[in-house]
């Protein structure tokens, strides 16, 4: 008989903290997101805004004293609701720092977006830029002061492949709002 051995499997304490401290975040996302929900759903029995709004919502895991974000009213009638999702995840991850569960401001990561061709991966990057950009210049401070300063000002570099460049070009020029140039 052969006995087997067992791996000796080397815990990285540092990937199990990451693991716990998202788990976390996870959850209070969560919370945030039924209380918005609840904040919605008073907003709309007050007539202040629509139902129709509710699957544009940019930031759902918001503070109670934040204002909602939409997707751009010239991109909303043309984004699909998985579009919308991939927006929403890139929030989370690149604007949305709050607060985590502990108390500690929790630190934004960035994020990869991939899918297969043809599904709206540029289209949602430009949305979110549009999001950012708008949520930044907007006069109302519950929705502007969610955009950390460092992004305020757009320094955003797309490094496409040569071949893309033109595709890149005619994307910004398909969905960036007129007003928006």
């Amino acid at each position: 008989k052969k006995r087997r051995r067992k791996a000796n499997v080397a815990l990285n304490r540092e990937a199990q903290s990451l693991r716990q401290t998202d788990l976390a975040r996870n959850r209070e996302l969560e919370k945030r997101k039924y209380r918005a929900d609840v904040q919605f759903e008073s907003l709309q029995a007050s007539g202040a805004v629509h139902s129709s709004q509710r699957g544009m919502i940019i930031n759902e895991g918001k503070e109670e004293n934040q204002g909602f974000i939409y997707v751009n009213s010239e991109i909303a009638p043309r984004i699909k609701n998985h579009q919308v999702s991939g927006v929403r995840f890139m929030w989370n991850q690149i604007v949305s720092a709050g607060s985590a569960p502990d108390g500690k401001l929790r630190t934004r990561q960035g994020c990869l977006l991939a899918h297969t061709m043809g599904l709206g991966k540029t289209m949602q990057i430009i949305t979110l830029l549009v999001a950012i950009a708008e949520a930044a210049a907007s006069n109302n401070e519950s929705i502007s002061s969610q955009v950390p300063e460092d992004l305020k000002e757009s320094k955003t570099l797309i490094v496409p492949p040569s071949g893309l460049v033109s595709n890149w070009m005619e994307e910004l020029l398909t969905w960036t709002p007129r007003h928006h140039g």
